[in-house]
């Protein structure tokens, strides 16, 4: 099971990758009331898809590895839920595909910069955090 554990763990740089991406173009975006391309929609898109896989990996993760012995700490059931709703917040910008440029660059740059947020303060709250 240490090999989910490695890919979970390793997987969180391409998620603040993406994250910090499509933040950027988004924030770019509204801050030059550009057109919202297909690259921003399918930046939106991917970083809420990325954000979901790695919570699928890390659920799983945590059921197998609790079951099999590891118990369910609280840090990493705390984890689970702070993830969780990063993940639901990350799948929002089909929410306002009919809205203006400007107000889905707005939303979106918002609604990245939470969730970003949420998944730092979700490392943090384990062991190591982002050292590991």
């Amino acid at each position: 099971m240490d090999f989910l554990f490695v890919i979970h763990s390793h997987m969180r740089w391409v998620v603040a990758l993406a994250g910090v991406a499509a933040l950027g173009r988004m924030a770019a975006g509204w801050a030059m009331h550009s057109a919202f391309t297909t690259l921003d929609r399918v930046l939106a898109t991917s970083f809420g898809h990325i954000v979901a896989l790695q919570v699928l990996l890390g659920y799983t993760y945590l059921v197998w590895s609790g079951v099999l012995g590891a118990g369910f700490p609280r840090a990493r059931v705390e984890h689970a839920f702070t993830m969780t709703i990063a993940a639901v917040l990350a799948q929002l910008p089909w929410v306002w595909k009919g809205a203006a440029d400007s107000t889905r660059f707005r939303n979106n740059t918002v609604m990245h910069a939470i969730v970003l947020a949420l998944i730092f303060a979700g490392v943090v709250q384990l062991r190591g955090g982002w050292v590991w």
